[in-house]
């Protein structure tokens, strides 16, 4: 789980225009964002529409040899001018007459507008239930610009399988942004890469995640995501997120 944050941090890489991904994000107060700009002689523009909800476009999971969840899920913020921050959901297993087995809440770090993200890890006590139910927890928003290019580009990848159903996916990850401006640098010290199974259906089967250290703006640091209990699958995908 990640630890406390605010989103001065954050929001301070973005204050040159020339540098920034997220364009149009800005932060007066946690939760606000930016005031909105008006032409001389003009009144600021009246507070912004409420934000749309977030999205689980998809999930999915297996069972591994120790009956953990070993799950991979993608939410996507359906808003064009808002980022969700710091936001959570929860992962319920049930048994078959509806009682559970264990709720688990994971907290991201920050979904850009009309951003997907992809997040996958391990869930449960050890005791395999019959079905999981995904579910939005909290966020907030602010108000930011729709991202000009993905934050992350992921190269170099591949599929390194292991004895005893284990596997490694390893790739390089470069950053695309200038967070040299960040005024709390070190809550961005950390990068979070996601591995995404799919069977032959297209359907999420397996995800896990690792942690690397993020790399300054063009360089690229390399990473691999150790996976065990690993399913019969047909592809695999890779995804990267801020931290």
């Amino acid at each position: 789980m990640m630890t406390n944050i605010t989103r001065k941090g954050f929001l301070a890489a973005f204050a040159t225009a020339s540098a920034m991904i997220l364009t149009g994000c800005g932060g007066n107060e946690a939760g606000s964002g930016s005031g909105t700009q008006s032409s001389s002689g003009e009144k600021d523009s009246p507070a912004s529409t409420e934000p749309k909800e977030l999205e689980i476009v998809e999930s999915g999971w297996s069972i591994s040899d120790q009956g953990y969840v070993m799950y991979g899920i993608g939410i996507k913020n359906p808003n064009a001018d808002k980022e969700a921050d710091l936001p959570s959901f929860t992962i319920t297993g049930k048994k078959q007459d509806g009682s559970i087995v264990f709720n688990d809440q994971q907290t991201l770090f920050v979904i850009a507008p009309n951003e997907t993200v992809y997040y996958g890890f391990q869930a449960g006590n050890g005791t395999a239930p019959d079905t999981v139910e995904f579910a939005i927890d909290d966020c907030s928003f602010s108000d930011c610009g729709t991202p000009d290019s993905e934050t992350f580009t992921i190269t170099n990848t591949s599929e390194v399988p292991g004895d005893f159903g284990m596997s490694s996916y390893t790739g390089e990850a470069t950053l695309n942004l200038d967070l040299s401006g960040s005024s709390s640098p070190e809550l961005l010290e950390q990068t979070a890469v996601t591995v995404i199974l799919r069977d032959a259906e297209g359907q999420i089967v397996y995800g896990m995640s690792t942690f690397v250290n993020t790399p300054d703006q063009g360089e690229s640091v390399p990473f691999e995501v150790s996976a065990y209990s690993v399913p019969e699958h047909a592809s695999y995908e890779l995804y990267a997120q801020l931290w």
